[in-house]
């Protein structure tokens, strides 16, 4: 069965819409992902900075590690550490210094601070300096 020239441009029309429309979907995920995740990591990281210059404030006021620590806020599941004179400190016992990875600590301890983003996929992890 041989189809007319109208209908042979119509199916052409068509495949071309759905190619186009597939095409600007998909740029559009990629891109609002992309812009949503940077604003994720530089809301956190602006978060970061702040709660660290207020640690520093406290701890150069004479307050303790765990005083000064006690004082940032919990958000979500983020926690937070500070070394003073070679030993890790922390508000909470969620996660203690030793469990997280030897690179992190020594990237931390190397250039005043570390950052690190674990996906959900466990052999995905990535170690940055902030």
């Amino acid at each position: 069965m041989r189809f007319g020239l109208r209908t042979r441009v119509a199916i052409a029309f068509g495949v071309l819409s759905l190619v186009i429309a597939a095409a600007v979907s998909i740029a559009t995920y990629a891109f609002a992902s992309y812009y949503l995740l940077n604003q994720r990591e530089s809301a956190a990281l602006t978060r970061a900075l702040l709660d660290s210059r207020a640690v520093d404030a406290s701890l150069a006021a004479g307050a303790t590690p765990t005083e000064a620590l006690e004082q940032i806020p919990s958000v979500g599941q983020s926690q937070a550490l500070v070394q003073v004179t070679g030993t890790w400190y922390t508000a909470g016992v969620t996660v203690p210094p030793d469990a997280l990875p030897e690179g992190l600590l020594d990237l931390a301890a190397a250039e005043g601070g570390a950052q690190q983003r674990v996906s959900k996929c466990s052999l995905c992890r990535t170690s940055t300096k902030p």
